[in-house]
C-alpha cells in the first residue's frame, strides 16, 4: 500500500517529461511510477499540473538558518526549492572557528569541527542541503588572520578540505574579495584546487572584482582550475555596473570556450552583501574612522556600482534600527550631511552592515547572461519563514518563481530546458543525490501550474510569498500546500554525494 499517490500529472523526471500517469510514494522514497493505480492510503488527482523534482538552489546562504528549528524554509518551499547547497562565497559553518556574522544571525549560532557538525545535522533540517566548505573559514581556522600563508599552513588545509571532502563535501567556495580571503596566493588556491580535482568537485568562487577588473578575475579562477583539473562555478556572475554592459560578450565567450565552467545568477539587478565588501572592493581595504575615504573617491565608487549612486543602497541590517529600509541618500538627507560620509558612519557604527544595492547591472545583460547554457540558477539568499516580515532582498522569496515566470512561461528559455536547470543540471553538477524523480530515489517534489506561479516579492515588500505551488515534498513529506498547522517540519538531510563528478 502506498501512502501517497499522485495521479494524472504531467511528470517531468529531471530530464524529460515522460508519460507515466502515477507517481507513488512509501516512507521517504518513490516507489512507483507507471500507468498502474497502486493501492494507495491517499490519492491526489493533478490533472493539468506539473510533477517535477523539487528545485536545487545552486547558491544558498542558509548554513545555520535551514537547522534553526523555528524555520520552516518558507521563503523556499513556496517557489518549489527542496535542496540548498550551502557554504558559499568562502562562508560555511564548518570547520570550528568564529563564524562568519553575514551567515549566523543567531548569537548562538557556532562553527563545529566535522564530526560534531555531522552530529547536529542528524536532528533534522527545514530543507536538504548539499555543502561546499568555504574557503575563507578554512583560512581563519588554520592561520587565524587573513594573510600570505605559510607552506606549511597550505598543507594543512589541503589536509582539512581533503577530510572534509572524504565526510561527503560537494566542493569547496572561495570569497576572494572579501577580507578573510585577503594575501591569498595563487599558489595557495591551485593546491587546494588540485585537491578538488582528486575528488572531482568544484571549486566555487566569489571573484576578486566584478567591475572594471571582471573578465581578469574570471580568467584567474578559470585558469586555476584548468590547471588543477577541477570544474569551476563563478558566482552571482554580473558587470557593476551599466558602464560595463560592454564587456557581457566577453564574459559569455569564457563559458563557450572553457568546457569545465559554469556560473550562477540570480534574475535581478539589484546584489545584496555587506558594505565592508563593497569598500573592500572598490578601495582594497575598509575605511578606518582616524583615516575616512575622501569624498570623491567613495562618489565614484559607489556610481560604478549603482547606476543611481546612494539612492540605490537600501540599508536591511544594521544595528541602529533607524537606518534599515532606507536608503544611504535618504539617511544623508535627513541628517543634513555628504553621502560620502554617512556612508562610512554607517559602517564604523556596525561593521557587519547589510545592505541591498539596486540597478547593479541592467535588466538586457542579466536577462542575457542568465539564458546562456552554462548558467544554474542560484538565488544568493538566506533562508526565512513563511511569516517573517523584516527586510530582506526579494531573491529570497522569488528567485525560482521569478526564473519561471519571466524568463521561462514569458521568456526566451524552453520549459523542458528550464526545469532541467533547477532540478537535474543542478543536483548532477554538484553530485548530489536531488533533482531527480525516479523509483528509489527520494521523494522530493514539487506539484504546480506554471500558468498559476506568481512572484510576488518587490523591493518595497520582498517577503510576500510566492504564490501558485499546490505542494511541495520532501522525503515524502508535504511541506508547503497544506493548510493544516503544526510545528516545522523537520524532512531535511544533508544529501549524499551520489557520484563524483568528471574533472573537465
Amino acid at each position: 500500500m502506498l501512502d501517497l499517490r499522485i495521479d494524472n500529472a504531467k511528470i517531468f523526471d529531471g530530464r524529460n517529461f515522460c508519460d507515466h500517469r502515477h507517481l507513488g510514494v512509501q516512507g521517504t522514497l518513490v516507489t512507483h511510477l507507471g500507468n498502474e493505480a497502486a493501492p494507495a492510503t491517499q490519492v491526489i488527482d493533478a490533472a493539468g499540473r506539473l510533477l517535477t523534482p523539487a528545485f536545487v538552489d545552486t547558491h544558498s546562504h542558509a548554513d545555520f538558518m535551514v537547522t534553526h528549528e523555528d524555520n520552516d524554509g518558507g521563503s523556499s518551499v513556496s517557489q518549489g526549492v527542496g535542496t540548498l547547497v550551502v557554504g558559499n562565497c568562502g562562508m560555511s559553518s564548518v570547520p570550528d572557528t568564529t563564524p562568519f556574522p553575514l551567515i549566523a544571525p543567531k548569537s548562538t549560532d557556532a562553527n563545529h569541527n566535522c564530526q560534531d557538525h555531522l552530529r547536529q545535522v542528524e536532528h533534522g533540517l527545514s530543507l536538504n542541503i548539499g555543502e561546499l566548505l568555504g574557503h575563507g573559514t578554512l583560512r581563519l581556522s588554520v592561520m587565524e588572520a587573513a594573510r600570505t600563508p605559510s607552506q606549511a599552513e597550505i598543507a594543512n588545509m589541503c589536509s582539512r578540505l581533503q577530510e572534509y571532502l572524504q565526510a561527503g563535501w560537494a566542493g569547496m567556495s572561495v570569497g576572494l574579495n572579501y577580507p578573510e580571503a585577503a594575501d591569498y596566493s595563487p599558489e595557495e588556491l591551485h593546491a587546494l584546487s588540485t585537491v578538488l580535482a582528486k575528488f572531482g568537485k568544484p571549486l566555487t568562487c566569489h571573484i576578486r572584482d566584478q567591475g572594471a577588473g571582471i573578465l581578469q578575475a574570471m580568467d584567474e579562477v578559470i585558469d586555476i582550475s584548468r590547471a588543477a583539473g577541477c570544474p569551476v562555478l563563478v558566482s552571482h556572475l554580473r558587470p557593476l555596473s551599466d558602464r560595463l554592459d560592454h564587456l557581457v560578450p566577453e564574459m559569455e565567450r569564457r563559458f563557450d570556450i572553457n568546457e569545465h565552467a559554469h556560473f550562477d545568477m540570480y534574475p535581478y539587478v539589484a546584489g545584496c552583501t555587506t558594505l565592508s565588501l563593497v569598500f573592500q572592493n572598490a578601495f582594497h581595504r575598509v575605511p578606518k574612522v582616524s583615516a575616512p575615504f575622501a569624498q570623491a573617491d567613495v562618489d565614484a565608487a559607489i556610481r560604478n556600482i549603482c547606476i543611481n549612486s546612494y539612492d540605490d543602497i537600501h540599508v536591511i541590517q544594521h544595528q541602529n534600527h533607524g537606518y534599515t529600509k532606507r536608503t544611504i541618500g535618504e539617511i544623508a538627507l535627513s541628517l543634513g550631511a555628504e553621502p560620502a560620509s554617512i556612508i562610512q558612519d554607517v559602517y564604523f557604527t556596525d561593521p557587519n552592515c547589510v545592505c541591498i544595492f539596486d540597478n547593479t547591472s541592467t535588466q538586457e545583460s542579466v536577462n542575457r547572461l542568465i539564458q546562456h547554457d552554462r548558467c544554474l540558477l542560484g538565488s544568493d539568499s538566506w533562508l526565512y519563514t513563511t511569516n517573517f516580515n523584516g527586510a530582506c532582498h526579494p531573491r529570497n522569496f522569488g528567485a525560482f518563481t521569478g526564473f519561471l515566470t519571466r524568463l521561462v512561461r514569458n521568456g526566451p528559455i524552453d520549459l523542458v530546458s528550464g526545469l532541467r536547470r533547477i532540478t537535474s543540471r543542478a543536483a548532477d553538477y554538484f553530485g548530489l543525490d536531488a533533482g531527480h524523480l525516479e523509483v528509489g530515489r527520494r521523494a522530493d517534489f514539487a506539484l504546480f501550474l506554471l500558468d498559476n506561479l506568481q512572484e510576488n516579492a518587490t523591493l518595497k515588500e520582498p517577503c510576500k510569498l510566492s504564490t501558485g505551488m499546490d505542494g511541495v515534498w520532501i522525503a515524502g513529506q508535504r511541506v508547503f500546500g497544506d493548510d493544516s498547522a503544526g510545528e516545522p517540519l523537520r524532512p531535511g538531510v544533508r544529501l549524499p554525494v551520489h557520484r563524483v563528478l568528471g574533472g573537465h
